[in-house]
């Protein structure tokens, strides 16, 4: 059994929905619906991968609030292994979006400390990273500690998200060492300064013979050696789920890798999950099988372009 670990900040969302309009400045509007559910990042792919076959495990940080506790008990309803990292007492060390949903469109305000990474025990995450095939990335975290795992074989995935901060320059060590990395639109817009993703991938190319840019409602755009090729969205799969497509693609991309499949079709397979789950309301709640995966892979093959 493959086995996938990553590092990151644990994430929640706060969802207020079927507002009628919205408010102007001091100005109160009520919502008739109310959710909360767990927000992006790597406990997402983790949990889907689950589904999948994979042995999965998450080291982050917690607290004893409020927050931390209802993501624990999230992580102990799904089966994610996880343990805590932190060194230190910490106020409230998770991601926090609040979601806005009218009739025309979605807005999020996001409490975001990715920037920050919180003291954490080197050795105790390095210990727990190292029986992994695979590792997803958190920038920030000790380079040092990816580069053993990579000396040692490891498969590294990063998908460093979006922040004011995003750069060649700052993010160099992090973007050189990963073996796979995973931007969407506007983070290679912002790394390379062009706005065409064939002309983005030409860039990033430099550092990656092969690689993705995320495109959103438009698909997966992928470079392999000198071929550039979309995989158009999925029509099957309705975008329902409010957080997680990037989460949900590098999903499938893994499931591809760890069957030795092209990277064509480990693109393909990681298009397909993130349609999948993202058809639902809770993408952790999606019963996905590997069956089921390379039923759709073999059906949507041709439609790469």
């Amino acid at each position: 059994m493959k086995v996938v670990k990553g590092v990151g900040l644990a994430e929640t969302n706060i969802i207020l929905s079927r507002l009628n309009k919205w408010p102007r400045e001091s100005e109160q509007v009520f919502a008739k619906d109310f959710d909360y559910s767990l927000g992006s990042g790597p406990q997402i792919t983790l949990i889907q991968l689950m589904s999948l076959g994979f042995k999965t495990g998450f080291a982050t940080w917690f607290s004893e609030d409020a927050i931390s506790n209802y993501c624990k008990d999230k992580y102990k309803e799904y089966g994610l292994e996880n343990i805590n990292i932190a060194t230190e007492p910490i106020k409230s060390p998770i991601n926090i979006n609040a979601i806005i949903n009218t009739a025309w469109n979605k807005t999020i305000f996001s409490y975001d400390i990715a920037d920050n990474i919180f003291k954490y025990d080197s050795k105790k995450l390095y210990d727990y990273l190292k029986d992994a095939n695979y590792v997803i990335m958190q920038i920030g975290v000790d380079p040092n500690i990816y580069r053993r795992l990579k000396i040692e074989g490891k498969i590294l995935l990063l998908d460093a998200g979006w922040s004011e901060n995003l750069s060649f320059t700052t993010f160099r060590e992090y973007i050189q060492m990963a073996h796979y990395f995973f931007p969407n639109r506007k983070e290679a817009e912002k790394l390379t300064g062009l706005s065409e993703p064939k002309a983005q991938a030409r860039i990033l190319s430099t550092y990656y013979k092969k690689g993705i840019i995320k495109l959103g409602k438009d698909g997966v755009l992928g470079y392999d050696g000198q071929d550039i090729y979309t995989i158009p969205a999925i029509k099957e799969f309705r975008h329902i789920a409010q957080t997680g497509s990037g989460d949900s693609f590098l999903t499938g991309f893994i499931y591809g890798l760890s069957k030795d499949m092209s990277f064509k079709d480990a693109v393909l397979s990681g298009a397909i999950t993130r349609g999948k789950f993202m058809s639902e309301k809770d993408v952790c709640d999606v019963n996905f099988t590997a069956r089921e995966l390379d039923a759709y892979i073999t059906r949507y093959r041709d439609t790469i372009i």
